[in-house]
């Protein structure tokens, strides 16, 4: 393997506000607490001093949801650590896919591991524990029903889904592991990814218990520590905010007001609710909704519920309620000793969106680091490509631009009608004027003659043009198959390609391989390319 790196503002992966936010732009800076600079980690520590959290308690919750896990990787020294007021996380999450859904939920991770390296290496008086957030509460049971390798395109089918999806039984899933398996092969790296889909995915499992072994399966031995906070005791903590919530829906008021500030330059993530809880039970999550008049009711059900009712459930029942992306942020804040979020671009934007939210409520608002971009393509692509006149850093245009590219490159005459298109214009429009002096009738006629002629060179060009692509056909082929590779069904790779096929080539080595050239806090796409 070997690899090159591409600022992402020279890729069709930009995004323009976070661009500006890696850039320090004057317009964001009233959005959030710190720049993502190493240089601002011991402010950050400092200040995350000023808001503790129950250390206990959520050593106790971690040693709990993890006890099948403790003994490997030193992973119950790591979460007793948690107790030690100079520990701190630094946190990434994600919703919970088939074998870990699309590639950058392996690459936030490792950027969040490398994060923690070297943090630990510059502050030796503090250490840094890098935790993995499972979004299970999340009900979208549409967005994680498929995973992609290769070409295939697996879909789990589960009857009657419905509910947080980190509770749904993975026994449904046997049939499509075992597909998995197969289209993975017999490689000595196919046999080990096959044991950790059958250990993770084995009958009597939720979906949640799964992602966490596979977590520890693929990068356990890196100190990243797995939390589910799908959990009644960690919401007993978070439980006045979410009764600030029910009552007061400041964070409708709060998001609001940031986001009409926002929104001068960028399109804001996400819209608060009047109430930003779900409902949540057996087989149900769904929307609470203040009625105006006293009562609370639960969308798509026939639930109903009076103030006081509802109020007493949280106090007594808080797993009952479950915050949306709104209030999530919050949540996690409130219940870990974090100084750091490692997110996408779109994550970032409505984090953004949230700051006076957190003042609100006196919760410490960490540095937002954007995970780290990656690109995995072969050498033999990248030769094809270089045959047709594309260079390693043109990759990520779009196929029009990569085949205008190529035909600029290897055609000497661009049969481009457009200079005898202009010229015939200024003859006939000369004839018209003189023709219109002798005889007005004949302009109709002229026009009509011009329109033709016009009509048969754009016709000449077309067809010049079909013959250049025809002669260039195997350039062409390759600016599709490049654009295949970087843009799958027109996203990029990252977000659609599973994990698999990357490890089915390099197995273990290639994860230590993003590990040792992921570089935090870079605006860079680090373009790996294998044999």
């Amino acid at each position: 393997m070997r690899n090159y790196k591409i600022s992402l503002s020279n890729s069709n992966w930009k995004n323009n506000l976070l661009e500006d936010y890696l850039k320090g732009s004057d317009f964001l800076k009233s959005f959030y607490n710190y720049e993502p600079k190493f240089d601002n980690l011991n402010q950050a520590i400092s200040d995350r001093k000023k808001f503790p959290i129950d250390r206990n308690l959520l050593v106790d919750v971690l040693l709990e949801q993890n006890k099948d896990s403790l003994h490997s990787n030193g992973l119950a020294e790591t979460i007793q650590s948690l107790k030690s007021e100079n520990i701190f996380t630094i946190t990434t999450g994600h919703q919970l896919g088939i074998a870990g859904g699309p590639l950058f939920f392996i690459y936030k991770i490792i950027t969040t591991i490398k994060l923690v390296k070297q943090l630990n290496d510059q502050h030796p008086d503090h250490r840094f524990v890098p935790i993995f957030w499972m979004a299970s509460e999340d009900h979208d049971f549409a967005e994680i029903a498929s995973v992609q390798v290769f070409n295939n395109k697996l879909t789990w089918e589960y009857p009657n889904v419905a509910g947080a999806c980190g509770e749904l039984s993975t026994d449904s899933l046997n049939g499509l592991i075992e597909e998995l398996k197969k289209i993975n092969g017999e490689s000595a790296n196919a046999i080990e990814l096959n044991k950790i889909l059958s250990d993770c995915y084995q009958t009597g499992l939720t979906l949640a218990a799964a992602t966490r072994k596979l977590v520890y399966a693929i990068l356990g031995e890196y100190g990243v520590v797995v939390i589910d906070a799908n959990d009644a005791r960690l919401k007993k903590a978070f439980a006045e905010i979410m009764r600030d919530e029910l009552i007061n829906h400041t964070a409708h008021q709060k998001v609001n007001e940031t986001s009409e500030r926002l929104a001068e330059k960028y399109h804001p993530q996400v819209f608060p609710r009047e109430v930003n809880l779900f409902y949540k039970d057996e087989n149900l999550r769904e929307r609470i909704v203040d009625n105006r008049d006293g009562v609370y009711s639960v969308t798509n059900t026939d639930l109903f519920f009076s103030k006081d009712v509802l109020l007493d459930m949280l106090d007594k029942n808080p797993e009952r309620f479950s915050p949306n992306v709104v209030l999530r942020p919050l949540y996690q804040e409130k219940i870990l000793p974090n100084i750091a979020y490692v997110g996408g671009a779109g994550e970032l934007a409505y984090w953004l969106q949230f700051k006076s939210l957190f003042d609100y409520h006196q919760v410490c608002y960490p540095i937002l680091i954007n995970r780290n971009n990656a690109l995995i393509i072969s050498e033999k692509l990248l030769k094809k490509a270089s045959s047709a006149g594309i260079n390693e850093t043109e990759i990520f245009q779009d196929e029009q631009a990569l085949i205008k590219l190529v035909l600029e490159r290897t055609v000497a005459d661009d049969f481009s009608a457009k200079e005898n298109i202009d010229a015939v214009s200024r003859e006939f429009d000369a004839i018209a004027v003189k023709a219109i002096s002798i005889d007005a009738s004949t302009e109709k006629y002229i026009l009509a003659e011009r329109q033709k002629t016009i009509n048969a060179l754009e016709n000449i060009e077309k067809k010049m043009l079909q013959a250049i692509k025809k002669k260039n056909e195997s350039s062409l082929n390759v600016c599709r198959q490049i654009t295949e590779e970087v843009f799958p069904n027109n996203h990029p790779q990252e977000r659609e390609q599973s994990f698999i096929s990357y490890y089915l080539k390099e197995g273990k080595e290639g994860i230590q391989y993003l590990l040792e050239n992921f570089k935090p806090l870079s605006n860079e796409i680090l373009i790996v390319v294998t044999e």
